[in-house]
C-alpha cells in the first residue's frame, strides 16, 4: 500500500510545476528541496511576492538567515507593507542578533483588516523587547505563537460575523 501511495505521489509531482513541488517539500519539512524549487519558480516569475515569501521561509527554516534577510528586504522594497515579509524579516533580524532592528520591524507589521493579528504581534514584540535575558530561539517561538493566537482570534471574529449574516 505504501508503495502504491508513493508511486501515485511521484506521478502527481511529475505533472506539477516547481511551486507545487516546493510546497510539497515544505510540507514534508524538506526545506532544502523546497528552496531549489522556489528558486526555480522565482526565476520564472521574479516579481512574485508569494514566491519570495515562500523561498524566504525555506531559507529561514534552514537557518540561512542572511539569505532570508536579503530576500525579505527585497520583498519589502517591492511591497513595503507586505505582512509575511515584515514578520519574517523581523524574526530573521532577531535570529541574526539584530534584536532592536528585528523588534522595530515587527512593530511595523500590519495586516489590513487584521486587527487582532496585528495587535498580537505588536503586543508580544513590545513585551519581548523588554526581556534581554531571552535568546533568539525563545523570542522566535513566542512570536510565532503570538501570530497563531492572533490568527485564531481573527478566525473567531470571522465565524461570529458569518453567524450574523
Amino acid at each position: 500500500m505504501k508503495r502504491a501511495v508513493l508511486y501515485l505521489v511521484l506521478i502527481l509531482l511529475t505533472a506539477c510545476g516547481a511551486p507545487q513541488r516546493a510546497q510539497y517539500a515544505m510540507t514534508l519539512g524538506d526545506y532544502q528541496e523546497a528552496a531549489v524549487y522556489y528558486e526555480e519558480a522565482l526565476r520564472q516569475n521574479p516579481e512574485s511576492i508569494l514566491l519570495r515569501n515562500k523561498l524566504g521561509r525555506a531559507y529561514f527554516e534552514m537557518k540561512k538567515y542572511e539569505k532570508a534577510e536579503a530576500l525579505y528586504a527585497e520583498t519589502r522594497a517591492l511591497s513595503s507593507d507586505e505582512p509575511v515579509a515584515t514578520f519574517y524579516l523581523g524574526l530573521t533580524r532577531i535570529a541574526l542578533g539584530k534584536r532592536e532592528a528585528g523588534f522595530a520591524t515587527l512593530l511595523e507589521y500590519k495586516v489590513p483588516g487584521g486587527l487582532y493579528l496585528t495587535k498580537a504581534v505588536h503586543e508580544n514584540a513590545e513585551r519581548l523587547r523588554k526581556r534581554p535575558d531571552l535568546d533568539s530561539d525563545t523570542i522566535i517561538a513566542q512570536m510565532r505563537q503570538a501570530m497563531r493566537k492572533g490568527q485564531e482570534a481573527e478566525d473567531r471574529r470571522d465565524r461570529r460575523l458569518d453567524h450574523w449574516q
